[in-house]
C-alpha cells in the first residue's frame, strides 16, 4: 500500500515526491508492520534523511501505539 498527501505534506513539505509503502507480514501470532521511504532525486543528505525517518517513526510508530492504547 502506498500512500501519498497527509503523510508526504508531514515529512517535508518541500518533498511531495515522497511515498511510503507498508508491508504487513503475520509472523506466528504477531504481526510485523515495515514502511519504505521511496523519494525522487535529488536523493537528499544523510542527515535529512534520519530526520524523515525519526519523523515517520513518530507519526507511524508513536502515534499507533497511542491510538491502540499501548
Amino acid at each position: 500500500m502506498a500512500l501519498r498527501g497527509g503523510y508526504a505534506r508531514a515529512i517535508p513539505p518541500a518533498r511531495p515526491d515522497a511515498v511510503i509503502r507498508f508491508d504487513i507480514e503475520a509472523v506466528g501470532n504477531s504481526t510485523m508492520l515495515r514502511w519504505t521511504l521511496f523519494l525522487e532525486d535529488p536523493i537528499p543528505s544523510e542527515a535529512e534523511v534520519v530526520r524523515m525517518r525519526k519523523r515517520l517513526n513518530t507519526l507511524i510508530n508513536a502515534n499507533l501505539r497511542f491510538n491502540f492504547g499501548q
